[in-house]
């Protein structure tokens, strides 16, 4: 009789889940295995009770035969379970990373030991991506774009990301536990501490902030960040904050804008010129009237015909024409300087009588019929200056459009009018429209219907109005001639 076979529990120890296999306590041989520890180990159970147990490991100092022996005679002495990880060889020479157990079993005269072994290879290799994930992530953010920390309400730094060195230029061992007001521009202290305070307060779940930090190499960099508040979540306790450079970004955006103040005043410029020497004759129409009502004072005076309430009346109207004289020079003088964006609350109505001379000067040197109508007038936030040269750009493209018609059929008209809280301006001409195929690309990448335009006109039109908040539109009315209308926020 064997020695399971005088044990109650053979078929358990036969069927059992786990490997199994007796061992002698002093040699280590293998005495009885289970039909697990077969398949296991890819082998008979004759062929394992034939085979060394240094031979069913793979060999390397780490789990070798004195090992496994030694591992054996611990259990024999200490009598309690002994575990413990092992990396077996199949039959087929493939290694098994297994978590094994060994008991001596007590009740026979030679010492036994019971080994229990269960195959953890796919543990084994799920610990080792998540290894290796842990390992992918860490180098994400080391050198991402992108930082990651933890801020105490305090403002003490609990945790920062090692790709803070690619985006300030310490390394985040220099920075952990500092204060970070330390680290920011003076102007932005008192604002980042109202937001911790907030925060601490549980008035703010959850944001955005900008701010300036400084650089290793002593500049100031613009910083924005989105923070999250997790203080009450105690794995973290504190505020989560996701922050990145965006200093040459915002350059880019200022040198953007600075272009298109510069595109802006080169059209405005280029618009004037086109209407040059109609406005040197409306100017001069004043200027010759005044002058002729002084030379005519003066005939007078020199006649000694001439009563004071007669000479009164006529340098009356001569400072009238001089006055208006000096508005179209002021309108064209201030339409054509570049200046500044500067925003600020203006009725749509006053916008286009401050640039309603300049407008009739041009038309009337086209000998265009212009017309006005402020249906319903509304107040908006825009800088005057851009919103005049939209109006004169559509008006001048508009009285272009017309240039093959007689003149009793060049009509145009802007009109002013209020829809969905927009306040809506509309340039109307009867010339010949817009050809359909291209309304939807009107206003886009620069567009032109000119033979020798440049196609800047549109394309700039549709910039300052978007930068307001509004929107332009082209169509062809079914009736006649070419439409845009441009809609921009009515002001609060």
């Amino acid at each position: 009789m064997s020695l399971i076979e005088s044990l109650n529990y053979r078929e358990i120890f036969r069927n059992a889940n786990d490997a199994m296999i007796v061992h002698d306590g002093e040699t280590g041989c293998i005495l009885e295995t289970n039909e697990a520890a077969c398949r296991l180990f890819g082998h008979s159970a004759k062929d394992l009770c034939a085979t060394s147990i240094g031979a069913l490991s793979v060999g390397d100092p780490a789990v070798c035969e004195e090992k496994a022996l030694r591992y054996i005679r611990q259990a024999v002495e200490a009598g309690g379970l002994l575990n413990f990880e092992w990396t077996i060889r199949h039959s087929s020479g493939t290694p098994i990373a297994i978590e094994g157990s060994l008991k001596r079993i007590r009740g026979h005269g030679r010492p036994l030991v019971l080994g229990i072994s269960r195959d953890i290879s796919e543990r084994k290799l799920a610990e080792l991506r998540l290894r290796e994930r842990g390992r992918y992530f860490e180098e994400l953010l080391k050198n991402s774009s992108d930082g990651v920390a933890l801020i105490g309400t305090d403002g003490s730094i609990k945790y920062i990301g090692e790709s803070l060195v690619g985006i300030v230029g310490y390394p985040s061992r220099a920075i952990l536990g500092k204060d970070v007001f330390t680290l920011l521009h003076p102007d932005d202290v008192s604002k980042l501490a109202s937001l911790l305070a907030r925060v601490r307060r549980r008035m703010l779940a959850r944001g955005t902030f900008s701010y300036r930090v400084r650089h290793r190499d002593g500049t100031w960099r613009n910083h924005e960040a989105v923070f999250k508040n997790l203080l009450d979540d105690p794995a973290f306790s504190a505020v989560l904050v996701n922050y990145r450079d965006v200093t040459e970004r915002l350059d880019h955006e200022e040198q953007l804008r600075e272009r298109e103040r510069q595109l802006n005043h080169y059209s405005r410029l280029s618009i004037a010129g086109e209407a040059a020497a109609a406005l040197a004759h409306e100017v001069n129409q004043p200027l010759f009237a005044a002058v002729n009502f002084f030379a005519g004072c003066r005939r007078r005076l020199k006649a000694g015909v001439a009563g004071m309430e007669e000479i009164g009346t006529a340098l009356d109207l001569a400072q009238a024409e001089l006055e208006r004289a000096g508005r179209v020079i002021k309108s064209v003088r201030n339409f054509t300087a570049n200046h500044p964006t500067l925003r600020k609350r203006h009725s749509v109505g006053a916008i286009l009588a401050g640039i309603l001379s300049f407008l009739r000067v041009r038309a009337e040197q086209d000998d265009v019929t212009l017309e006005t109508q402020i249906i319903e007038d509304a107040f908006v936030e825009c800088d005057e200056v851009l919103i005049q040269q939209v109006i004169s750009n559509l008006v001048v493209n508009g009285i272009e459009a017309m240039a093959d018609l007689p003149s009793e059929a060049r009509l145009l008209s802007v009109v002013v009018d209020v829809e969905d809280r927009c306040a809506r301006i509309a340039v109307h001409d009867s010339g010949c429209g817009f050809p359909p195929e291209i309304i939807k690309t009107v206003g886009g990448a620069f567009f032109t219907t000119k033979e020798n335009g440049l196609g800047l006109g549109l394309s700039l039109c549709r910039t300052i109005v978007e930068s307001h908040g509004g929107s332009m539109v082209c169509e062809s009315p079914s009736y006649t001639g070419g439409k845009v209308s441009f809609t921009l926020p009515i002001a609060p």
